[in-house]
């Protein structure tokens, strides 16, 4: 059993609200890592640039006394390439923490990675059905800056067509990184200015609306629009809440 857990948005490898939120709650942890979960709803940050930024982003949570479930976004590489291509450096083995299969870095073992194709989990007795990624709508800005873009950043259509065959008919909670695209028009003030969304591909939002439609579920968390919001259908948008 995990004592204290807790769930927030994208960190985009600012370790800053972790800090804040630390100060502000350190009485409520436990003093044992293994006691208290952060769930992070992609976006983390910690496998972006691959160089001292991404280390000193993942060196700096190790202060606090925390575990980290990461979903994928679509700003970090899938963990199974990071396993693919550090075989002597990364790891998967089935966790009790979460109830399912995880990835981590052998260097920072706190840090949990969720299954590229997500899935089912379990936390203290809670199901969750964890879905990762989502389209870039900053993927050209990126290219022209030589910064990384992840080819694998949604989740391919035999991942979708897996996931939807293998959906339980309730949880407890749903985990992803974007949300629904029936959810959208509550929250289109938070689109970027000077962006075509009739050219934005939207194929995991819309995989999104399949999945609610076949399951039911006692919450809803995402993250991805950089806003802290609640909305209908017991739906919680996060950021740094």
């Amino acid at each position: 059993m995990v004592k204290n857990v807790w769930i927030t948005g994208d960190l985009h490898g600012d370790y800053s609200p972790v800090a804040k939120y630390y100060r502000e709650h350190r009485y409520e942890l436990s003093e044992s890592r293994s006691d208290n979960l952060l769930n992070v709803l992609g976006d983390f940050g910690a496998n972006y640039f691959f160089n001292a930024r991404d280390r000193a982003f993942k060196e700096r949570l190790a202060k606090f006394p925390l575990t980290y479930f990461v979903i994928r976004g679509n700003h970090e590489e899938r963990p199974s390439v990071m396993l693919e291509k550090n075989p002597m450096s990364w790891s998967a083995f089935e966790s009790t923490a979460v109830g399912g299969t995880i990835y981590f870095e052998d260097n920072y073992p706190y840090i949990m990675y969720a299954k590229d194709e997500g899935g089912d989990y379990c936390i203290n007795g809670k199901t969750i059905c964890v879905i990762p990624g989502a389209y870039s709508i900053d993927k050209e800005y990126r290219l022209r800056n030589g910064w990384s873009w992840f080819s694998g950043e949604q989740m391919t259509e035999i991942e979708k067509t897996n996931l939807l065959k293998n959906l339980a008919p309730h949880y407890d909670y749903i985990f992803s990184h974007t949300c629904p695209l029936s959810w959208e028009p509550q929250i289109c003030d938070l689109f970027f200015d000077g962006i075509d969304e009739s050219k934005v591909d939207k194929s995991m939002e819309s995989f999104l609306d399949k999945v609610i439609s076949k399951t039911t579920y006692g919450e809803y968390f995402f993250g991805h629009f950089h806003d802290d919001r609640d909305l209908e259908n017991n739906a919680h948008m996060l950021f740094h809440k």
